[in-house]
């Protein structure tokens, strides 16, 4: 994607229209096969609802900057300097993808869920929502109430 962004960008600045077209098709088809469908999927995967919220305000946060701002940045750096910014800004991406995003293929949903988890493998989905609801969003959940919740289970598991 970045390659092809490059592309884009020395195009533009030879004034290459129709083959400039031609990359920006290019970096579109690998961005919806590649980080364009995979950043949601992948946040779905290794989030609980509250990280899944946070992560979603964060990918739409992002679009609105893109929207407000590439115009402008069209107007005052121009095409090719436009473009070597959104080039660099996908080598950038890359580079963090390869080293910091982890694998989640054949993993259970547990498993993916914990793959970024600092005190090692948290037992289940409630207690891991409920302990990063309360560390960073004004104790959502109490221990208290995970045990009640808990015991609710148990004893519903028994009368069934």
């Amino acid at each position: 994607m970045g390659l092809s962004m490059g592309a884009v960008a020395t195009l533009a600045y030879f004034k290459a229209n129709l083959v400039l077209v031609v990359f920006i098709v290019i970096f579109l088809v690998f961005f919806q096969l590649t980080i364009g469908t995979y950043a949601w999927v992948y946040l779905g995967q290794v989030n609980c609802d509250e990280g899944l919220s946070i992560g979603t305000l964060v990918l739409w946060s992002g679009c609105l900057v893109i929207s407000i701002y590439t115009q402008t940045m069209f107007t005052e750096l121009h095409n090719t300097w436009t473009f070597l910014i959104f080039a660099s800004i996908s080598l950038a991406s890359f580079i963090f993808f390869m080293l910091f995003l982890r694998e989640t293929k054949g993993l259970s949903r547990d498993e993916a869920q914990n793959l970024y988890s600092k005190g090692g493998f948290v037992a289940d989905d409630h207690q891991r929502c409920a302990s990063f609801t309360s560390k960073n969003t004004g104790n959502r959940f109490s221990q208290a109430s995970l045990q009640q919740d808990e015991d609710a289970m148990v004893k519903a598991k028994l009368t069934a």
